[in-house]
């Protein structure tokens, strides 16, 4: 299956860069000669919190033994177990200081730091042990050890204590047999909402005080790996163990950045080389020892039982939303990519239907992807159970191009060689939208643009480029109407990128034909614009009243947070890159203080829903378990994509055919669309691939509670 090859070719790549970036240091290396002529060896230190007779002690003397004798002695790892250089908490702030060599951390703890470690907690997320060594081992394992890097850490591998199992006062027969029971957890968000999803109560126990709490029948349950449960003897005070293997106790093996990059490039190699060859010994190990530690347990009289598959299958069910309701703390671009490899190895869905994706998933404006994503996945659930497009499943698949062109022309690529694919969506970052244009000539496949608005991304002799999202022609004049209804003397600062650059000059153009001498544009560069405030030094001798903001979410903020700094508070009217983001929150108390207008052609405004949207909302609610309050952050991107999948299957029906030029032909023949954004009449014409009509452009304002809500400061 030419999918699954696809997914391979990925993981080989991604663990070549992983290795690349944990080896990699300008620092100067030390030859190898040198290394077993020094008088006294380097010693190094490894803390780490589990007993001498865990597996992870075992192994983390066996990886300081190999290193011994790969530098005849020159090297000396010193091994600290069971907390003796301090807590968790304390020996990752020792690491990061440098303070610590190596420490290993579990992964429920790591994720304090680095929230993306929740992925391996996700209960019954994993087939078995072996997918999830996969994932680990391979790219997702590589996406969740480099963010270390900005925490002062260097991930290496993932090291275990086991998969956790269910001791109970209780049995455990269904999730319901957790109702209204108290069950200690480790302090995690997404733990305890493990529980709270069963209807029990989770009590945060530290783990030293667990037995007493078990003795005192102050919970009913607790969850650990075989090696704590014996260890601590928390089966003694339990009458049942329940086997389930439903959620991994990962440890995370990492280096101090600052120790790191002062050894030579010969000791960091030989670093991470014997760290990564001892794992899986390590979780050899550690299963070797787990199958023992039941016997002896057994022995005790503790009644010890496999919880059937049937019963993992009811698990499983009542744990899923987990994923998405976690998917942006975890990282969409993670979850997506597991997702990929997941329907790469499973045979049942070679006869299915693909839509692909890419999109910013991990950086700046990862909201706005997650939004597209999320458009799509919706739009499909809702395809897919009244049985498909033409018969068929269709299922998507999402790639992170991190707003680099050069990996969203890759991704175009990639998803085209996928079986059976329908169309590619885009959106969000212009610049590798045009980029991605041009790979289209080669398949007629739709491109189906659903948040950027360039004008240059539909300017196309192509034929198979699809607009469901604003037109930055009709954008820019509707946002120097909006700025001239509040100042006369508008400043224009914008990023220097094609959409950027494109709408400063239709603004400018645009203030001139009214007669308006007195605009300024001022630009800057993404990532490195505001260093020695040079930026507020260039407007502070400008004459200003409104400012025209084209931005996306981290320099937006640095303006935002400048402008409500100042005695007098300008006004601002914001293109809609401030929405990719969790802007609101970021800078809440800024905004409080100003009077920001955003454009944009969607909303969730609970005084202005269709009866389309309404249900939209209470989907996306449903979906991704939140409760009414919550608000759905880059509306239009989720109203958008699922708006346009919603197009694309009518398109497959109308063709009834799944060919390429079938399916543009199907968009060009779709007379009316009732959607959540509007009501589409010849959405796609022969020549006009623009969906959203101009009437639909509006302007928004956060609410207090962070929704999006129609502008209702009235102009002067």
């Amino acid at each position: 299956m030419r999918l699954k090859l696809f997914i391979a070719l990925l993981s080989s790549l991604a663990l070549a860069v992983l290795f690349w970036v944990g080896s990699r240091s300008d620092t100067t290396a030390v030859p190898a000669q040198n290394i077993s002529q020094k008088k006294e060896p380097l010693v190094l230190r490894l803390g780490h919190n589990t007993p001498h007779e865990s597996a992870l002690h075992a192994a983390a003397q066996r990886f300081a033994a190999q290193i011994w004798e790969a530098t005849h002695g020159a090297v000396r790892i010193d091994v600290y177990p069971n907390q003796e250089l301090g807590t968790d908490d304390e020996m990752m702030e020792m690491a990061r200081n440098g303070q610590l060599d190596i420490v290993l951390t579990p992964t429920a703890k790591m994720s304090v730091l680095s929230p993306s470690m929740q992925y391996v907690d996700l209960p019954f997320y994993f087939q078995n042990r072996q997918e999830l060594y996969a994932m680990l081992d391979g790219e997702v394992g590589y996406l969740l050890l480099e963010r270390l890097r900005e925490s002062g850490l260097i991930g290496v591998t993932f090291w275990e204590n086991g998969f956790k199992q269910f001791t109970s006062n209780f049995p455990i027969d269904a999730p319901h047999d957790f109702k209204n029971k108290k069950v200690r957890v480790m302090k995690s968000r997404l733990i305890m909402e493990q529980f709270r999803v069963l209807g029990a109560q989770p009590v945060s126990i530290d783990f030293h005080a667990t037995y007493q709490a078990l003795a005192d029948k102050v919970v009913d349950a607790q969850e650990n790996p075989l090696i704590a449960i014996y260890s601590m003897g928390f089966y003694k005070e339990q009458k049942q163990l329940t086997l389930t293997d439903h959620a991994y106790l990962g440890y995370v093996v990492s280096i101090s950045a600052k120790r790191f990059e002062a050894l030579g490039d010969e000791v960091r190699q030989m670093l991470i080389e014997n760290l990564r060859a001892v794992t899986p010994w390590e979780r050899e190990e550690t299963q070797r020892r787990e199958a023992i530690l039941i016997e002896e347990m057994r022995a005790s009289g503790i009644e010890i039982v496999r919880m059937p598959q049937k019963v993992v299958r009811e698990f499983e069910r009542a744990f899923a939303p987990l994923a998405k309701k976690f998917e942006r703390e975890i990282g969409a671009h993670i979850l997506s990519k597991t997702e990929a490899i997941r329907l790469a190895n499973d045979t049942r869905h070679e006869e299915c239907y693909y839509v692909g994706l890419s999109a910013d998933l991990s950086q700046s404006t990862k909201a706005a992807g997650l939004a597209i994503k999320r458009g799509i996945e919706l739009a499909l659930a809702r395809i897919n159970s009244a049985g498909g497009i033409l018969g068929h499943e269709v299922h998507l698949v999402a790639m992170d191009h991190q707003g680099l062109a050069t990996l969203g022309e890759r991704h175009v690529d990639e998803l085209l060689s996928i079986p059976n694919m329908l169309a590619i969506f885009g959106g969000v970052q212009s610049a590798a939208v045009v980029a991605q244009k041009s790979h289209f000539a080669a398949l007629p496949i739709p491109f189906l643009l659903t948040w950027s608005a360039s004008s240059i991304n539909v300017q196309s002799s192509l034929g198979n480029i699809f607009r469901v999202s604003a037109n930055d022609t009709w954008v820019s004049k509707k946002l120097t109407d909006f700025a001239l209804g509040k100042g006369q003397k508008p400043l224009i600062l914008y990023e220097k990128s094609i959409w950027g650059e494109e709408n400063q000059r239709n603004m400018m153009h645009y203030a001139t034909s009214l007669g308006i001498d007195s605009a300024h544009a001022v630009g800057f560069s993404r990532g490195d614009a505001f260093e020695g405030e040079l930026l507020w030094k260039i407007i502070e001798d400008i004459d200003y009243d409104v400012v025209l903001l084209i931005a996306n979410p981290t320099e937006a903020g640095h303006i935002v947070e400048y402008l409500a700094s100042q005695p007098h508070k300008t006004p601002i009217v914001s293109h809609w890159g401030v929405l990719g983001s969790d802007f609101y929150y970021q800078h809440i108390g800024a905004l409080r203080n100003l009077d920001l207008a955003i454009f944009t052609t969607f909303a969730f405004d609970e005084a202005h829903m269709t009866p389309q949207a309404r249900h939209l909302f209470a989907s996306y609610q449903h979906a991704y378990h939140l409760d009414e309050t919550t608000s759905i952050e880059a509306p239009q991107g989720v109203a958008h994509a699922y708006d346009a999948m919603g197009m694309l299957e009518r398109a497959v029906v109308l063709a009834k055919s799944t060919q390429p030029k079938a399916i543009v032909r199907g968009l060009q023949r779709i007379e009316h669309y009732e959607g959540v954004v509007q009501r589409y009449e010849k959405p796609f014409g022969a020549e006009d691939y623009e969906a959203i009509s101009v009437q639909n452009y509006r302007m928004v304002q956060y609410a207090p509670n962070a929704h999006m809500v129609l502008y209702k400061v009235k102009q002067p």
